[in-house]
């Protein structure tokens, strides 16, 4: 256990790979995928209040997108690259996309 982070739920997602999310105190904060050909990495995630918005930002610095929004079970994910090429998520929560505080 790394921070205390523990596993929160494995995914199948085929033909992609499988992933496995970590979090703390029932929060998810990173996942690691295995991807056939590819190293397994880390992805960390930033929550933010309007995932859309924060893309613009993200890619009006320099950033660069890697996976487009996609409705998720706990709310809103996209995932992009820094200038540097390092990925990161960018997550809304699903009460974030309903508009509650």
């Amino acid at each position: 256990m790394l921070f205390g982070w523990v596993s929160l739920e494995q995914r199948d997602g085929s033909p992609s790979g499988k992933s496995t999310i970590f979090g703390r105190n029932g929060f998810p904060i990173g996942s690691v995928r295995e991807e056939p050909g590819l190293d397994n990495r880390w992805l960390y995630f930033i929550r933010v209040a309007d995932l859309d918005a924060s893309i613009k930002r993200a890619l009006a610095k320099g950033g660069s997108m890697r996976a487009e929004p996609m409705a998720v079970a706990d709310g809103r994910v996209a995932v992009l690259d820094d200038p540097q090429g390092a990925a990161f998520a960018l997550h809304q929560t699903a009460a974030a996309t309903r508009g509650v505080p």
